[in-house]
């Protein structure tokens, strides 16, 4: 499933947003891939009610995936 970010920073309104992965994920290469390219950020063990994290403020907050198909 191809998804894309639609959200924008409620702070500082940059679309630069990563998905917060809350949990002990599974360390896979599409996992590391995706961190690599700053889609994802590791959210901790405690799920938190944030959604996603701006790459330039770094303010989280809740919203929602679009589907692309």
């Amino acid at each position: 499933m191809n998804t894309e970010i639609k959200e924008q920073c409620p702070c500082c309104g940059s679309r630069r947003i990563a998905k917060i992965l809350w949990g002990l994920p599974d360390f896979t290469e599409d996992l590391l891939k995706k961190l690599d390219e700053g889609k994802i950020v590791l959210g901790g063990c405690m799920p938190g009610g944030a959604d996603f994290e701006c790459k330039d403020c770094g303010k989280r907050f809740r919203g929602e995936l679009s589907r692309m198909d």
